[in-house]
C-alpha cells in the first residue's frame, strides 16, 4: 500500500509506504496506524491511498474525503513532444496540444525537451524532476524515438535507457506508457520504434503507437495540403530550418509540411498528432483512457440544405466520406462549421457535390486533403485563416468575407478620414457590395505611434503614445486600446502624427514603426496591419501655417524606408498624405474658405490665432481637414486603398470603387458645424483623381488635370451678360436664367449707379464680379 498525505492547500505533506503480500491475518481493512502517517497530518489534510490490482498496476482508491482520485500524466520525451516558447514559434510538440484533449481536472506535466535523446532525459534533469514529483497512480508517458535515431544511440543503450526511465515510475508506484514518435520530415526511425515496442513487451507495459497512426494519416494527405494562418507563414519564412513549399513566394502564399523540420512539428501537425494519440489512448482502455475528451461531443444538424457542425477541438479523422456521420445526408448546399472546431478532416465533406457555400470559423487551423468536393464553391471566413489559404491554392474555390472587420488606431487625423466612412460604405452597398463592413477605432487626440517630443501643445509626453500606452498595462490610457485585445479584426490601420515627416525622425521612424507592428501582431496575429501615412501640417519653415504646405523629401524618405523593411513591416501603406498633396496641385490648393466661421461660429482656428480664411478649402485649421471636402478626400484615399487590396475577397465587389462614390457629404445645414459651400461634380473628379494617383504612385505627387476653377469661367460669363433691368432683382433674375450653374438672390447684388457687384458661391469658391449697365 502507498499513502500520500496532502495539506489543506493541496500540496503534498509527506509520502509513506506499507507493503503487504496480503492483508494481515484477521484484518479486512488497513487503518492509518498500519502506515507511517506524518505527525503534521490533521483533519484538514487529505490522504490518498493506492493499491496493486490484479494486473500488477497501481490504481488509486479514494481519499479521506471520498473524492475520486485523479492522476497526473508526466511526459518524458524529445523534440516531437516538447513544449516550445513563443520565441521558438511555430515549433510545436504534440505534448503541448495533448493537454487540451484530456479532462481539465487531469494535470499533464510535459517535461519533454527539444533535442533530448533517452540519454539526455536521464542525464539532463528531466528524469530527476519527474522522480521528485511523480506519485502512485500517476502516469509516465515515455516518448523518445526521434532524437535517439538522430543521435545514433545504439540499440542496447536505447533499450537500457528506456528501462531506467520506466523504473523511475514503477518504483514510485506510477504507471508506464510507451509512446512511439511520429516520423517528422519522414525521417526513418522505424528501428527505434521496434526497439521501444520490444522493451514495452518485456515490461508488460502498454504502447500507444503514434508512429503508425501518423504514417496512416499522412498516407491520406499530401503532407503539404494543410493551410496555415499568416503568423505561421511569417515565422516559417523567417526560419530557414523549415521546409517550405512555395506556391507564390512574392505574395507570401505558402504551405508547409505538417511534420515541420528537425523533429519539430508544425502547429497543425502537433494538433493532429495529439488527436491521433488521444484516439489511441481512448482505444487502449487504460484507467486513464476514460478521461480523454473524445470527439463524441460533435453533433450535426440539417435544415433546408444547410449542414451545421457543432463541437470543439479537432474533427475526427475520417478515412473516407462514407465514414462521416453525415454521409447519408443529401441535398446539402451549405456547410457551417461552428466556432471551437479546430480542424476539418480529410474527405469530411467531399461527397457533397452540390456544395456552394462553406462557413469556417477562425478556430479552424488545418484542413485535410480532399476535405471538400472538387466542384467550385465559396469559403466564407476571416483574413489570413486556413479557409483563405485553401481557396488561394485551389482555382475552383473562391474566398469571400461575409464580414470584414477594421480597427483604426490614431488621433484626430484618423477621426478626419473615418468621418465619412458610413457614407462611403453605404454607396458601396448600393453599388452591390454584399460583405458587411464593421469599423471600430481607438483614438487619442494628438497621439503619436511612438513618443517623440515634437513640441505639440497638449501632448502629455508619453501619455499620448499609442505604443507606450497600449502595450503597457500600467499606463493610464491602457484601456483605450482594449478593443485591440478583446476583439478580432481582419485589418488594423495605424496612423502616426507628424513624427514621420519631421526632419529629426525621418530615418528612425521605420524602425520605430516595427515596434508598433510587433505589438499589434501580438494582439491580432491574423490581422493585416496597414500604416496610414500621415500628412504634414507644417510650412517650409517648420512652423504652422497653411496646411499641407510642406511636401519635402521627409515624407518620401519615410515611406521608402518603410517599404524597404524586411521584418515586422506593415502589410501595406495607405498613402493618405500623397492623396492630399495630389489634390493641392489642383485649383483646390489655392482656394480659401468663403467665410470666417469655425465650429463654434468664431473667427479663429483651433488654437485661436488665425481666422479661418487663412486656410484653403481642403482644411479648416492648422492641422485638420475641412468638414466636407477635406474629410471626404481622405476617406476616399484611405478606403480606396483598402478596397483595392481586398476587392477580390469582397462579395459582390465587381464595380469601380470611385465610381460608386455618389452621395456627397453636407455639413452646411448643421448648426453646430456651419460650412459655406458644397461638393460639386468637379470636386468629385478631383477627389477620384487624387486618390487613384496616390494608390498607383504612393511616393510621387501627380499634377492634377483640374487646375482651373470653374467658378472663374462662371465669373467671366456673369460679367458678359446683358442686363436689361439694372436692379438687384433684375440682375439676379438674369443671372439665374442664364443656366450658369449658380443661383443668387437680390441680396447678393449691390447696385451703385451704372455699376453693380454680383457675389456668388460655386462649390466652395466665393466670387464677386463687377458689372456695368
Amino acid at each position: 500500500m502507498f499513502v500520500a498525505v496532502y495539506g489543506a492547500d493541496g500540496s503534498m505533506v509527506d509520502f509513506g509506504k506499507a507493503t503487504y503480500d496480503s492483508l494481515p491475518t484477521g484484518k479486512t481493512t488497513v487503518t492509518f496506524t498500519d502506515v507511517d502517517i506524518p505527525s503534521t497530518w490533521n483533519s484538514n489534510c487529505k490522504v490518498k491511498a493506492f493499491v496493486w490490482n490484479s494486473t500488477s498496476k497501481i490504481v488509486p482508491l479514494t481519499d479521506t474525503h471520498g473524492e475520486k482520485l485523479l492522476p497526473t500524466i508526466y511526459i518524458a520525451g524529445d523534440s516531437t513532444a516538447a513544449d516550445y516558447g513563443t520565441e521558438s514559434y511555430p515549433y510545436t510538440g504534440w505534448g503541448t496540444e495533448f493537454k487540451s484533449l484530456i479532462n481539465e481536472n487531469i494535470d499533464v506535466v510535459n517535461m519533454a525537451q527539444a533535442d533530448a535523446s533517452t540519454s539526455d532525459i536521464i542525464s539532463g534533469g528531466q528524469l530527476n524532476e519527474i522522480a521528485k514529483r511523480i506519485l502512485p497512480g500517476d502516469y509516465l508517458f515515455i516518448a523518445s524515438s526521434y532524437d535517439d535515431a538522430a543521435e545514433g544511440i545504439s540499440e542496447s543503450a536505447y533499450k537500457a535507457n528506456l528501462k531506467t526511465i520506466a523504473a523511475t515510475a514503477t518504483e514510485n508506484g506510477a504507471n508506464v506508457v510507451f509512446v512511439t514518435s511520429p516520423a517528422a520530415n519522414s525521417k526513418d526511425i522505424s528501428s527505434y520504434v521496434t526497439y521501444m515496442k520490444s522493451v514495452a513487451a518485456e515490461l508488460d507495459a502498454p504502447v500507444l503507437d503514434l508512429n503508425n497512426a501518423w504514417a496512416d494519416f499522412l498516407a491520406g494527405t499530401d503532407d503539404d495540403v494543410t493551410y496555415y494562418s499568416k503568423t505561421i507563414d511569417t515565422a516559417m519564412k523567417s526560419d530557414s530550418r523549415w521546409e517550405l513549399s512555395a506556391q507564390n513566394p512574392e505574395s507570401g502564399n505558402y504551405t508547409a509540411s505538417l511534420a515541420g523540420k528537425d523533429g519539430r512539428l508544425s502547429p497543425a501537425g502537433a494538433q493532429k498528432a495529439a488527436a491521433l494519440l488521444a484516439s489511441n489512448l481512448k482505444s487502449a482502455n487504460l484507467p486513464i483512457s476514460s478521461y480523454v475528451e473524445t470527439a463524441s461531443a460533435f453533433t450535426y444538424s440539417v435544415s433546408g440544405g444547410v449542414l451545421t457542425i457543432n463541437g470543439s477541438g479537432d474533427m475526427p479523422v475520417y478515412a473516407s466520406f462514407g465514414e462521416t456521420p453525415w454521409a447519408s445526408v443529401t441535398g446539402v448546399t451549405t456547410v457551417k462549421v461552428s466556432d471551437g472546431i479546430t480542424s476539418v478532416s480529410t474527405d469530411a465533406f467531399s461527397g457533397f457535390t452540390g456544395l456552394t457555400e462553406v462557413y469556417l470559423p477562425d478556430s479552424v487551423v488545418s484542413i485535410g486533403k480532399g476535405a471538400f468536393p472538387a466542384s467550385g464553391f465559396t469559403i466564407y471566413g476571416s483574413n489570413n485563416t486556413v479557409g483563405q489559404r485553401y481557396a488561394e491554392n485551389d482555382s475552383s474555390v473562391d474566398f469571400a468575407f461575409k464580414t470584414f472587420r477594421i480597427l483604426a488606431i490614431g488621433n484626430s487625423h484618423t477621426h478626419d478620414y473615418m468621418n465619412w466612412r458610413d457614407l462611403v460604405f453605404a454607396d458601396l452597398k448600393n453599388a452591390g457590395l454584399k460583405t458587411e463592413i464593421e469599423f471600430d477605432y481607438a483614438l487619442v487626440g494628438g497621439a503619436q505611434l511612438m513618443y517623440k517630443d515634437i513640441g505639440y501643445v497638449g501632448v502629455e509626453g508619453e501619455y499620448r503614445s499609442h505604443y507606450v500606452q497600449g502595450s503597457n498595462p500600467n499606463r493610464p490610457y491602457y484601456n483605450t486600446y482594449s478593443k485591440l485585445r478583446d476583439n478580432t479584426y481582419d485589418l488594423v490601420l495605424v496612423q502616426d502624427y507628424r513624427e514621420s515627416v519631421m526632419d529629426s525622425y525621418r530615418y528612425s521612424f521605420a524602425s520605430d514603426l516595427t515596434k508598433v507592428i510587433r505589438w499589434i501582431r501580438n494582439e491580432q496575429p491574423n490581422a493585416d496591419i496597414a500604416w496610414v501615412a500621415d500628412w504634414t501640417d507644417l510650412n517650409s519653415t517648420g512652423s504652422r501655417g497653411r496646411l499641407y504646405n510642406q511636401w519635402s523629401t521627409n515624407s518620401v524618405t519615410v515611406m521608402n524606408n518603410v517599404l524597404a523593411l524586411e521584418d515586422d513591416a506593415p502589410d501595406f501603406i495607405v498613402p493618405m498624405n500623397t492623396a492630399i498633396q495630389n489634390a493641392r496641385t489642383s485649383y483646390l490648393g489655392g482656394v480659401y474658405n468663403a467665410a470666417d466661421c469655425y465650429g463654434d461660429n468664431s473667427n479663429t482656428d483651433w488654437n485661436g490665432t488665425n481666422g479661418i480664411t487663412n486656410f484653403t478649402i481642403l482644411e479648416r485649421d492648422g492641422t485638420h481637414c475641412s468638414y466636407e471636402l477635406g474629410r471626404y478626400l481622405v476617406s476616399a484615399a484611405v478606403f480606396g486603398k483598402v478596397f483595392s487590396v481586398y476587392k477580390d475577397s469582397m462579395e459582390g465587389f465587381d464595380f469601380d470603387f470611385f465610381n460608386a462614390l455618389s452621395t456627397t457629404p453636407e455639413y452646411v445645414t448643421n448648426s453646430i458645424y456651419p460650412w459655406n459651400g458644397s461638393i460639386t461634380d468637379n470636386h468629385m473628379a478631383i477627389i477620384r483623381e487624387s486618390a487613384k494617383n496616390a494608390i498607383l504612385y504612393p511616393t510621387e505627387v501627380k499634377q492634377s488635370a483640374y487646375t482651373v476653377d470653374p467658378a472663374d469661367g462662371i465669373a467671366t460669363s456673369v460679367a458678359g451678360l446683358n442686363y436689361p433691368t439694372f436692379t438687384a432683382s433684375g440682375i439676379a433674375s438674369t443671372v439665374n436664367n442664364a443656366n450658369l450653374g449658380i443661383t443668387i438672390t437680390s441680396s447678393d447684388v449691390a447696385v451703385s449707379g451704372d455699376s453693380a457687384t454680383v457675389t456668388f458661391l460655386h462649390g466652395y469658391t466665393k466670387k464677386t464680379v463687377t458689372i456695368s449697365k
